[in-house]
């Protein structure tokens, strides 16, 4: 069973800038309880692999390009996100690493402290 699935928002684009409107009700199929962003990584640094057993989570590729890291237990996938595209991750104990982005949002479902 596949534990994310990929997502492709529509991005209008303008005389000045981009606009990608999310439908949460159409595409994250959880209650929002949290944001948070990842911005201002550096290229050589990683977001530390880790899962989440209760916590469904919905990324958004926002600026740059990204890879996410995923071991379904079938051996490694690299699943490349592009600005305007998104990820749903099921709660799961599957590894999750980022690499190589820009500004990349994350809304989950489970709040917790830092």
């Amino acid at each position: 069973m596949a534990v994310f699935r990929k997502i492709n928002l529509k991005t209008f684009q303008t005389r000045g800038f981009n606009l990608t409107p999310v439908e949460f009700k159409d595409v994250v199929p959880f209650v929002i309880k949290r944001l948070y962003y990842f911005d201002s990584f550096k290229p050589a640094d990683k977001t530390g692999a880790h899962c989440h057993k209760i916590e469904e989570e919905f990324f958004i590729q926002a600026k740059g390009a990204s890879t996410a890291i995923i071991d379904q237990g079938q051996g490694i996938e690299e699943i490349s996100l592009q600005p305007g595209e998104a990820i749903y991750l099921l709660p799961t104990i599957t590894p999750i690493e980022a690499t190589t982005l820009k500004i990349m949002m994350n809304f989950c479902d489970y709040v917790r402290s830092i």
